[in-house]
């Protein structure tokens, strides 16, 4: 057997004798390459070899050996990677020696095209030819055009990409050269200490790691010397078959205008046919007149459906050529991001393609409109395909009309024509029905073709509007300030305040009313009543303040009725203004001022309908100070500054989207970026005295909670709020109109939604507030009931001298908790609205927020569509995750209460079921938001089932008591096997229930001392409850009295002293009975029923006190115990033996006689 030095020669023989070559000569070798840069001595055959020779050696150290196979896998590996760098190096080379002529022979082709045989060809097609056929080709045509237009895309991203190649190459030239640098000094000191075998197979992989880089060197040579020539070829090529597509599209357009035509002529043939057919049949028989009359119904339904196939035909073409053109501007708009950067210029073109974007909200509609038209095709090609079967036999179907619509007695000469006729007649038909059948299915195709390019067109036109938004904001649309803007201004106060342009705008606005004089007048007269209730709206609120004053006729419907009159009271104005600029907008027939006009009228209207209603709800006796309970400075302060800022801020929003509404840009630059200055410049002064923290709104909270977030940054947040918009009105001067225009709409309506939740706040306090009184009077009698319960166990205890809890904790609704919970929530998901709401409006504006999608944290393999892909885990899945968390952990604390107050008490459910409900609701909130976060950071159940199973095991064994008393305290909470103030005895144990929790149970012992057992216990234990379902219990007394007594008396006299006390029970009654004959008296037994157990103990004094005295009486005695002492004589030595063995104490001598001693 061979021993390790034998094994180690014949390897590095055998190493020798594959390679030919000692390992010294590696260096000088690798100088040694072919043309394509690989190292001719380097085969990848004899690595192979190699490593299947390794595998079969016996007596090598496994370790060894797999240390070896992995380096000579690796050299494998490497080689086949240098292998493929030679190839690709090979076809560069290739390619500078065939391009020039394949580029001459394209550019000859595309400067004399010549004939399209193949559209030739088409135009010489028969007129006889089939529509089928046509079709066919058609189909073939549009499969060879997707597939040219798939090449092009091709071409042309190669294209897009070798442009920029040439610096990439150069960079991974640069990279290679330095690692070929490194692997050359590792080649010069490979680590000391392996075995020769290990040294030598480590130093191959290393050269077949050197092949790798300098064949890339190669590589990257050749393709930057063959990049020019390659870049013109493949512009040459795209040009080809861009050419290609151009041809093709030419022979698609001219076969569907020739089916088109085709299609006409079939409709029309075929109506003249029917036409002709149930003009002939007129005066004939009923049979043949109801044939052609249906002939006439299928080709009127064919020349409908080819009507709407047409019309499906036209909208797929519109939609795919807005489709390409879409697509174009994309393109065009990238590439011209990437040479002109953000400058003026490209900001215009972006801000153009911005506003031309349609709107194609239409096509969802038309989705629904073609779904429902394929629907009913579908319906009607079932039934088109049921008759044309029929008529498959056609003599059939003719002996089948003769038979039903022909009678019997006619004549056989009459009756053969009309057989003809018949058969002539269900002949057109199968022609017919063979027609619709096949428009009807190309109808269905169209459909679907035309829903497949509308979704695409919808989703190019989303990613598109996306990256305009996120470009649009960081480009200047607009020069800075300077003279040139004061003058553009005085032009653009000319043209605004042109006495012309209004009444051209108040004529328009008479013809509008002249052409739609109904609408006019229901509008005036909602405008009338809105003005009676803005009138009524002194005497609505007084009288709901009234009556909230009432604490037992106060309602919250009474809150939401001032809210509404108020915000009704408001809208009189702003709808009318609304709707005047709404009637300038829409008419066609308007000049462009009066439709700047109604633009700036429409913007207006929201603003002035929610800042005066929030002025109205700020008015003496208001909603705000009535009933939402506001102070008077906060009212004030509100209601001082809205007076204000209303007629400055709406006039200069109103001048600013005038001008940016009219086509002339300068009014825009000019009049507008006034406006918005103006504007921007009163929201900063209405900000500053609203927030300051001294006599502002906050001002009381601020004093209160001094060491809030709030109150600590409000140097912080309060400078920057009112610096925003000044920020806003800098941006527009400097040039950022367009940025500051748009920033300054998401503030407003960020405002907009703040004011918003803090009024739905104060409804659901109010709400809150109305509810806690009607749980006051439930949580009045719970507390009656508890008192009642606790004062009658504390009387029956006094009187037994046993202790009892002072309180029994019987749940109850604790209104205080309640209310907290119910706060707390509320303030949580006011809070989360406003974040989720701050996120919609503010998430297209900055791209920092829309780029969280990708910023990568980790990866993780999730299962999709039974395949295991990686999936990215980003900041926004860690945003959702957080928030997830956030709202599971806020629900989990605060919706039981909620409930409780929402819908629990309204069931007629017992306190501990209501307890069990909100404590397993709190545990059931909890699962499910550790569920959905481990969702959220790319979890999945088939990643953790074992871990689970696992801790499932181990928990088991681990806390299996635990889970068992927390079982055991849902049983309690839901069976009430036990509940609070009963009675019990588990074990050694015995006393009063005074708390059940989920885990244990509290019994207080008649010591007064608090017992925690587990609830275990109590389900698994025996389990004596004295007050379960009926408090009632019975005592058991023995007595005997001496022989020789009255038995009779006896039982009168004893049963008199029961039935007399108050204590016992009449009814179940009580029983006295003569037992027996005991050893030296005659034995009674007594039982009697107590209503409590607490009056067992004193009811048992109270009876043996009465029989002791009554029977004594009588002269009845009841006797002394008696015992019976025997004493034997014994030997004396014997005792004395006995004696000296005991104790000491022992010292009370035997006695010689028999005594008896009673």
């Amino acid at each position: 057997m061979l021993n390790d030095k034998d094994v180690l020669f014949v390897l590095r023989l055998f190493l020798a004798l594959i390679f030919f070559i000692p390992p010294a000569l590696w260096a000088e070798l690798s100088s040694v390459t072919s043309p394509d840069g690989l190292n001719s001595f380097i085969a990848l055959e004899q690595v192979r070899n190699k490593m299947r020779e390794l595998e079969e050696v016996q007596g090598l150290d496994e370790a060894q050996k797999k240390k070896l196979l992995d380096l000579y896998q690796l050299t494998k590996e490497r080689l086949q990677t240098a292998q493929g760098y030679g190839d690709k190096a090979r076809v560069y080379r290739q390619a500078i020696e065939a391009a020039p002529a394949k580029i001459e022979e394209i550019n000859r082709h595309l400067a004399s095209p010549g004939i399209d045989k193949a559209m030739a060809a088409l135009e010489q097609i028969p007129g006889e030819t089939p529509l089928s056929e046509l079709e066919q080709q058609l189909a073939a045509e549009q499969a060879g055009l997707a597939t040219l237009e798939s090449s092009l895309a091709g071409l042309e991203k190669q294209w897009q990409e070798q442009q920029s190649r040439p610096r990439q190459a150069r960079d991974q030239l640069t990279e290679a050269k330095q690692q070929q640098e490194r692997i050359e000094n590792d080649l010069k000191a490979l680590p000391p200490g392996e075995t020769s075998l290990i040294s030598e197979a480590r130093q191959l992989a290393l050269q077949a790691r050197l092949e790798v880089y300098l064949n890339e060197i190669n590589m990257l040579d050749q393709e930057l010397s063959s990049h020019n020539v390659r870049l013109q070829a493949l512009k040459a090529q795209r040009d080809l078959t861009a050419q290609q597509v151009w041809q093709t599209q030419a022979r698609v357009k001219f076969l569907e205008a020739l089916i088109r035509q085709r299609r006409r002529e079939e409709v029309g043939q075929a109506q003249e046919a029917a036409a002709r057919a149930e003009w002939e049949a007129a005066g004939k028989h009923p049979a043949i007149q109801e044939l052609a009359a249906q002939n006439a119904r299928l080709s009127k339904e064919f020349a409908t459906l080819a009507t709407r196939l047409s019309r499906i035909t036209a909208e797929h073409e519109a939609a795919e050529a807005h489709l390409k053109q879409m697509e174009q501007d994309f393109k065009n708009a990238r590439q011209s991001l990437e040479i002109a950067g953000l400058n003026k210029a490209l900001q215009q073109f972006l801000q153009d393609q911005r506003r031309s974007l349609p709107d194609l909200s239409h096509y969802q509609e038309e989705t629904e409109q073609h779904r429902v038209e394929m629907a009913e095709v579908g319906l009607s090609q079932l039934r088109v395909d049921g008759q044309r079967r029929q008529l498959n036999k056609l003599e059939d179907a003719v002996t089948q009309v003769i038979a039903e619509q022909v009678g019997p007695g006619l004549a056989p000469s009459p009756r053969e024509e009309i057989k003809v006729e018949v058969r002539n007649l269900l002949k057109g038909r199968q022609i017919l029905l063979d027609k619709l059948s096949a428009i009807q299915s190309q109808y269905l195709r169209s459909v679907g073709n035309l829903e497949f390019i509308q979704q695409q067109l919808m989703e190019r036109a989303r990613q598109y509007a996306v990256f305009l938004d996120e470009h649009l904001l960081w480009i200047p649309s607009a020069a800075p300030l300077d003279f040139q803007t004061g003058q553009d201004l005085l032009a653009g106060m000319v043209w605004l305040l042109s006495l012309e342009s209004w009444q051209d705008t108040a004529r328009a606005l008479g013809s509008i009313a002249m052409e739609e004089p109904l609408l006019i007048i229901v509008v005036i007269l909602i405008f009338i009543g809105l003005l009676q209730v803005r009138y009524n709206l002194g005497g609505t609120l007084k009288t709901t303040t009234e009556r909230i004053t009432m604490p037992y006729a106060d309602r919250f419907s009474f809150t939401l009725r001032a809210f509404i009159v108020t915000l009704l009271a408001a809208a009189p104005w702003p709808l009318l203004v609304g709707f005047i600029g709404w009637l300038l907008r829409v008419s066609p027939e308007v000049p462009g001022f009066a439709k700047a006009v109604g633009a700036g009228l429409t913007a207006i209207s929201l603003p002035l309908f929610l800042m005066h209603g929030f002025r109205l709800l700020c008015r003496s006796h208001g909603v705000a100070i009535d009933h939402f309970g506001w102070q008077q400075q906060t009212v004030t302060l509100w209601r001082k500054n809205l007076t204000w800022v209303i007629p400055v801020m709406l006039p200069a929003l109103f001048v600013a989207t005038v001008a940016g509404a009219e086509a002339n840009e300068i009014y825009a630059e000019s009049l507008g970026r006034v406006g918005l200055l103006v504007s921007m410049v009163a929201l900063a002064v209405f900000f500053q005295r609203i927030l300051r923290p001294k006599g502002g709104i906050a001002e009381r909270y601020l004093d209160e909670q001094p060491r809030s977030w709030l109150s600590r940054f409000r140097y912080v947040w309060y400078p920057a709020i009112v610096f925003l918009p000044i920020s806003l009105a800098g941006l527009a001067m400097v040039g950022y109109f367009y940025t500051a225009l748009h920033l300054k709409n998401e503030i407003v309506v960020t405002l907009y939604l703040i004011i918003a939740a803090a009024l739905v706040h104060d409804l659901a306090i109010r709400w809150l507030e109305v509810t806690q009184r009607k749980l006051a009077l439930l949580k009045m009698r719970e507390r009656r009931e508890i008192e009642r319960v606790t004062q009658s166990t504390r009387e029956a205890a006094g009187r037994s001298g046993a202790g009892i809890p002072t309180k029994l904790d019987i749940y109850q609704v604790d209104i205080q908790t309640v209310d907290s919970q119910t706060r707390q929530l509320l303030r949580t998901v006011v809070g989360l609205s406003i974040i989720v709401g701050f996120w919609l409006i503010w998430a297209p504006t900055f791209p920092a927020l829309g780029i969280l999608n990708d910023i990568t944290l980790w990866h993780h393999t999730a299962v999709v569509e039974g395949q295991e892909v990686q999936k990215p885990f980003t900041l926004a899945n860690l945003a959702l995750a957080l928030v997830l968390a956030l709202v599971a952990f806020g629900a989990a604390r605060n919706l039981p209460g909620v409930l409780e107050i929402v819908v629990l008490r309204r069931l007629s459910l017992v306190p501990g079921s209501r307890y069990a409900i909100t404590t397993l609701l709190r545990y059931a909130i909890g699962s499910a938001g550790i569920v959905l976060v481990f969702d959220a950071i790319g979890g999945s159940w088939s990643q953790i089932q074992w871990l689970v199973a696992a801790l499932t095991v181990g928990l088991g064994f681990g806390l299996q008591e635990i889970f068992a008393n927390f079982v055991s305290g849902l049983i309690i909470l839901f069976e009430r096997p036990i509940r609070v103030g009963d009675v019990v005895t588990v074990g050694d144990i015995s006393g009063t229930v005074s708390r059940i929790r989920i885990r244990a149970t509290t019994v207080t012992d008649f010591d007064r001392k608090e017992l925690i057992v587990p609830n275990k216990s109590f389900v698994t234990d025996r389990l004596v409850n004295w007050t379960l379902s009926d408090p009632i219990t019975r005592i058991t007394l023995k007595m005997g009295v001496a022989y020789g007594s009255d038995t009779t008396l006896t039982h009168q006299i004893i049963l008199g002293v029961v039935n007399a006390n108050p204590l016992v029970l009449e009814d179940p009654p009580p029983s006295v009975y003569f037992v027996g004959f005991g050893e030296g008296t005659l034995d009674f037994i007594v039982w009697a029923f107590v209503r409590e157990l607490g009056n067992r103990y004193p009811l048992m004094h109270e009876l043996n006190t009465a029989i002791n005295r009554a029977l004594g009486e009588q002269g009845i005695e009841i006797p002394f115990p008696q015992r019976d002492i025997h004493v034997r004589s014994v030997n004396m030595p014997a005792l004395n033996g006995l004696g000296s063995q005991r104790a000491p104490e022992a010292d009370c001598p035997p006695s010689q006689q028999e005594d008896s001693v009673t």
